[in-house]
């Protein structure tokens, strides 16, 4: 082996060239690093994801803008948005690959992902459930987007599922209700009504006599064969209104697409119809879209009437408990 020894004022400079040259490339290599896109869920894992493509979007985009923002004001964002590592730190997303194993695990008003090795998480990003942090797009921006996000929603499947026996309770005559929850107050459940002659299987109920009922079956989306024009006005920018026309078949189909769980409450019941509020909650993103619709008193045999609604969206609810926590 052959050993070079540097002697003098030459070996010093030498030295200090080399030092300028590790630095130049450690500083090159850690700038070229962070500023390479992040992707950490390949294209298998995403389409066997369903709905939590939303928070794998979201961790990709919320930490591509973390490396290739202001160093100086990233940890302060974080702490502002509570995001935070409960396992490694932002750098470390550098050292995972697109086929490391993952887990998303929601624990209701947050989520956390894990990637783990042997078992085990080596890095794990907590954040809270709140739709415009994991949608990247401020209320008011999702508020004006409402029409384009009801108008592109596919068309569902209409089912009418009839529930079990044990789940159906004798409601009035040969009436039944089927019901498993309620939203702040009893009257505003996610209820269903099916008729029940002797020796035949339950059918949703849609009659004239029954209008509260039929109004919240059809809210329910199990009436088949029922479309109605759906006229929805809504607050954009604080006092601007703005007003849109749809179906209710077409909001319905929204609702499905964004998993939105509905319920209904009878709010007067007027000579001309019904004045009916109408909760759509997520529970994944934690925010209510809230209507107070007028449904006109011959809705049952006339495919022509209107519906009107006013719409409130976006409320959000990340910050209450849940019916859970209070036992209800």
């Amino acid at each position: 082996m052959k050993v070079i020894y540097i002697y003098g004022n030459q070996g010093r400079r030498w030295l200090s060239h080399f030092r300028l040259i590790l630095l130049f490339y450690l500083l090159h290599s850690s700038i070229y690093t962070f500023s390479q896109p992040l992707h950490l869920f390949n294209k298998e894992i995403r389409e066997a994801a369903g709905r939590q493509v939303l928070i794998m979007d979201f961790v990709e985009r919320y930490f591509n803008a973390y490396f290739s923002g202001d160093k100086e004001f990233r940890d302060l964002k974080m702490a502002d948005d509570r995001v935070f590592f409960r396992e490694g730190h932002p750098k470390d997303l550098y050292q995972l690959s697109d086929t490391v194993p993952c887990s998303i695990t929601f624990h209701g008003n947050y989520y956390e992902v894990n990637w783990l090795q042997n078992e085990k998480p080596i890095v794990c990003i907590v954040f809270p459930a709140q739709y415009d942090l994991i949608l990247g797009q401020s209320k008011f921006e999702l508020i004006k987007k409402m029409p384009e996000f009801i108008d592109a929603s596919p068309q569902r499947e209409v089912k009418t599922n009839i529930p079990k026996d044990n789940s159906l309770k004798h409601y009035k005559d040969k009436i039944y209700i089927c019901q498993h929850d309620f939203m702040d107050i009893k009257s505003l459940t996610d209820a269903t009504y099916y008729r029940c002659e002797k020796a035949s299987e339950p059918s949703p109920l849609f009659e004239n006599k029954y209008l509260e009922e039929s109004a919240a079956n059809l809210f329910q989306g199990i009436i088949k064969n029922k479309d109605y024009r759906f006229h929805i006005q809504q607050a954009v920018d604080y006092d601007t209104p703005q007003g849109f026309l749809t179906t209710l078949n077409q909001w319905l189909n929204y609702c499905v697409e964004q998993k939105l769980k509905i319920y209904f409450a009878t709010e007067e019941v007027r000579g001309d119809g019904i004045l009916a509020l109408v909760m759509a909650h997520s529970d994944e993103l934690n925010y209510n879209h809230m209507l107070s619709v007028v449904i006109p008193d011959n809705f049952v045999d006339n495919n022509n009437v209107v519906l009107k609604a006013k719409l409130t969206a976006f409320i959000p609810t990340h910050n209450l408990k849940k019916d859970s926590d209070n036992n209800h």
